[in-house]
């Protein structure tokens, strides 16, 4: 957890293209995961407009994703495929833009298991049970993307699928690198 407190607390600001963000994150899932992709047991669709571009800092953007996207296809594994089930294993990515172009949404919207709207709340605030053991990876993901004005949310059923929501700063024209540091003030005199 210190770890990650320095580095939101030392965090450098950039314009970025969302759809190259997300397309990296994807790269950066787990092994074992992204192997149900590639042998087409689970379908990723990146919707992503290109155009769109955010404010932000990429590793702890790219952290947060990697987690939510991880998450998604362990809840699609989980669920597993049932003879009386037809829904189609597929994690889905889009993304528009607020109508003020202050910020753009993310939605991960997985066909998984979903969670009860206890089991949720408990994921928002840290330590929930999924897979044998207790994960911090939702706060996680939630505090890195609030310290950038962003923000994460889920829409779930139990059954049906999880939305998970991100909320991330629109780049603007004249938008400069930001680094949020700071430093220990030296005695008077040096």
């Amino acid at each position: 957890m210190i770890e990650h407190g320095d580095r939101v607390k030392n965090q450098s600001r950039k314009q970025h293209s969302l759809y190259n963000l997300l397309k990296h994150s994807l790269a950066e899932i787990d092994v074992d995961k992204k192997s149900y992709i590639l042998d087409g047991m689970i379908r990723v669709d990146n919707n992503t407009s290109k155009d769109i571009v955010v404010y932000v800092d990429f590793t702890l953007t790219q952290e947060a994703f990697v987690n939510i996207l991880n998450n998604a296809i362990q809840a699609i594994l989980n669920k597993g495929n049932t003879s009386n089930d037809t829904t189609e294993n597929v994690l889905s990515i889009t993304a528009e833009t607020t109508d003020d172009r202050r910020y753009a949404t993310v939605y991960f919207e997985d066909t998984g298991i979903g969670m009860s709207e206890e089991q949720k709340n408990h994921a928002l605030r840290g330590f929930f049970d999924t897979k044998g053991h207790k994960g911090v990876g939702v706060l996680i993901s939630r505090v890195l993307l609030t310290a950038q004005d962003g923000d994460l949310d889920y829409r779930s059923k139990e059954w049906v699928g999880t939305k998970a929501i991100v909320t991330l700063p629109l780049a603007h024209e004249g938008d400069k690198p930001k680094i949020v540091a700071t430093f220990p003030q030296s005695p008077k005199g040096e």
